[in-house]
């Protein structure tokens, strides 16, 4: 299978990005610490600026995070035990067999599946980890909800990439060729203000494609039509992400 060639979607969103997005629990990586052989060395693979790696650093003696997008590193937020190396996930520089556990936080489904898995098993421990995971649409009000749907569904349908049905599908569909192991069920909860929230939809590839390929940005009429249904101006709503964990036993 050949290869894909890095899709630099969020580069030049990097400080929105680390604004706006959802933060996961530390309850996922306290668990994770739970099923490792050995805590030495964490490999958070596609870490953005550093969102798991922060929390994976708690538990783990060394993370080496990892991301083709220089501008995203340049925002990660540092500790003393987390090594940024700028490299692709299917080539790290990580050595054979050193790896207690593969972290991947909303970024499997970029990457080419075959070589990935295979780098996997060049540099987990017998025994070791990997877990990817995904977080699709917020649960939210009913009212709230039905136009972030539409946006999503009607509004951008053209222009997701394929790779992001995946996440839509909360990784049902990805191949996942190791031993399954069960995952307690695990969310993101933020309250969040009508700037907030569209600040993260912002962020959005689909959005930034449609940009890109039209010239012309839903978000203004579309937060007009949000605050047709937002509580008050300066209401905070609840949203959930659900999330989605592929766990297995290299």
């Amino acid at each position: 299978m050949a290869e894909k060639n890095f899709k630099d979607l969020f580069s030049d969103q990097s400080a929105q990005y680390k604004t706006f997005r959802p933060q996961y629990p530390e309850s996922i990586f306290k668990w994770l610490a739970t099923q490792t052989p050995s805590t030495h060395l964490a490999w958070d693979c596609g870490t953005g600026n550093g969102q798991a790696a922060v929390k994976l650093a708690r538990y783990f003696k060394q993370v080496i995070a990892t991301d083709p997008s220089a501008e995203q590193l340049k925002l990660a937020t540092t500790a003393e035990n987390i090594e940024y190396r700028c490299e692709v996930a299917e080539h790290s520089t990580l050595t054979d067999h050193s790896v207690d556990l593969v972290c991947i936080a909303q970024a499997l489904h970029w990457f080419d599946f075959e070589s990935f898995y295979r780098e996997v098993r060049r540099v987990v421990k017998p025994g070791g980890i990997i877990c990817g995971i995904a977080y699709g649409l917020p649960v939210t009000e009913p009212t709230i909800l039905e136009k972030i749907k539409h946006l999503h569904n009607v509004v951008l349908k053209e222009y997701w990439d394929q790779e992001r049905q995946l996440v839509a599908d909360l990784y049902k569909d990805i191949p996942f060729p190791f031993e399954s192991i069960a995952t307690p069920p695990f969310s993101v909860e933020k309250e969040m203000t009508i700037e907030e929230i569209t600040g993260y939809l912002k962020t959005w590839s689909g959005l930034k494609k449609m940009i890109k390929t039209t010239g012309q940005d839903p978000m203004p009429s579309f937060t007009e039509e949000l605050r047709s249904v937002w509580p008050a101006a300066n209401a905070k709503v609840k949203f959930v992400w659900n999330l989605a964990l592929l766990c297995g036993r290299v």
